[in-house]
């Protein structure tokens, strides 16, 4: 009893959405393919999880994540199909872009492509993985209250975006309406080095919320309340990288507006949860 009341006492936020994601995740393995072998790993990361509570190290406490992150969004290409027998969803969410806009804003937009706006939204695309290294580094070395509120935020949204790959899980227009366009979005050098290296780094399920949009607005959110001068030198990245999410057609439009609805909800926690001193 006094183990679990120390446990309640300590949990944090984010910790409890992983829990409430993995909890999901591992009873939807249970329920479609019985004891398997991912089965058995998200159990073992719902302990890890749990384990992680009782550490007494901020760095290892909270910089876990990250590492728990990469992992779950790399397990998830495999366990998504375990899942989902009735395969992806991109129907669905290109009938909803339909419905609010009158057709999909990728499609939309092909008339007006052109290499050179190709590829500076490339660049821009990739930059997000910039800003979330870099910046995820630096917050884990900040202050003790600015590091966990940033990592609360963080990983918050990472856990509810994940819940969304898990059952709303989608290729992205490029893929799905690929029979659509006719203009390849050909560019140069940033342009061929996205080509390359976009197929290593999805999982064919990563597309609904958009957590490009609202993982970078995050952290812009963060370095407007805690360090103002990385906020002006990654906000006019970001616009370009809000863009360049539909017009590289790597995502439908609900998936950018939900994932900003995301990063509110999470920058708001963020900013109003209680500190846990020492931890």
């Amino acid at each position: 009893m006094k183990l679990l009341k120390n446990f309640v006492h300590r949990i944090l936020p984010h910790e409890t959405l992983w829990l409430c994601y993995l909890g999901l995740q591992t009873g939807l393995l249970f329920w479609y393919v019985g004891l398997s072998g991912w089965s058995v790993f998200s159990v073992a990361m719902m302990i890890l999880v749990v384990g992680l509570v009782f550490c007494h190290r901020p760095f290892v406490r909270l910089g876990a994540y990250i590492l728990i992150m990469n992992g779950m969004f790399n397990a998830v290409e495999y366990i998504s199909p375990l899942i989902n027998p009735a395969g992806h969803k991109d129907a669905l969410l290109n009938q909803i872009d339909t419905i609010v806009f009158g057709q999909n804003l990728s499609v939309a937009m092909e008339p007006f492509a052109h290499p050179l706006m190709t590829e500076v939204l490339s660049l821009a695309y990739m930059l997000f993985m910039v800003q979330l290294f870099l910046r995820s580094a630096l917050y884990l070395f900040d202050g003790a209250e600015v590091r966990q509120r940033f990592y609360v935020g963080l990983m918050s949204l990472y856990a509810i975006g994940f819940i969304g790959y898990i059952l709303v899980p989608a290729y992205g227009p490029y893929l799905y309406l690929k029979d659509t366009f006719t203009d390849p979005l050909d560019a140069w050098f940033f342009r061929d080095l996205l080509n390359w290296a976009y197929p290593k780094g999805t999982n064919y399920t990563d597309v609904f919320p958009s957590l490009h949009c609202g993982v970078s607005l995050l952290i812009l959110g963060a370095d407007y309340f805690y360090h103002r001068r990385w906020f002006i030198i990654f906000a006019p990245i970001c616009l370009l990288l809000w863009f360049s999410t539909i017009y590289l057609r790597y995502h439908y439009t609900v998936d950018c507006m939900v994932g900003f609805a995301l990063a509110a909800g999470c920058l708001y926690l963020m900013k109003h949860y209680r500190y846990q001193k020492g931890d």
